[in-house]
């Protein structure tokens, strides 16, 4: 089984602009379930989380790209639960963590640079099957 997500990564001005790569200012997620899409954007004191019903696809990702890059990646379901590692909880550890997959990155703008970079070379893991960059 599989699940399949969207990286919407924000490109808005912050107070941490002086340490991110530009454009990649923070990353939240989106998904599917039961025909109903799945905002999930984990903030400094809130975890926010919108779903949307009866959202045509390909209107919605138009939309949202237009002032975001995207990347639209497809893992394996996890089989179990997984435990979260001593981490710093940033909002790319929580997009990892739901999305069930490992990857050495701190940044926004690593986790979408290891993403395609992972696609690009072929090296995808066990858990992650596609990774698309969305234009």
């Amino acid at each position: 089984m599989t699940k399949e997500f969207w990286l919407v990564f924000n490109k808005e001005k912050h107070w941490t602009s002086n340490f991110l790569e530009p454009g990649f200012m923070h990353v939240s997620i989106i998904t599917k379930s039961r025909g109903n899409f799945i905002f999930l954007n984990p903030i400094k004191n809130e975890f926010e989380i919108i779903i949307l019903s009866d959202v045509n696809e390909k209107e919605f990702v138009e939309r949202i790209k237009k002032n975001h890059k995207m990347l639209y990646v497809k893992t394996k379901k996890q089989k179990s639960f997984q435990f979260m590692t001593p981490q710093l909880p940033t909002c790319v550890s929580l997009v990892k963590y739901i999305m069930g997959i490992k990857l050495n990155c701190l940044t926004p703008y690593k986790l979408y640079s290891k993403l395609l970079s992972m696609k690009y070379t072929n090296t995808l893991s066990e858990n992650i099957l596609d990774v698309k960059e969305i234009k």
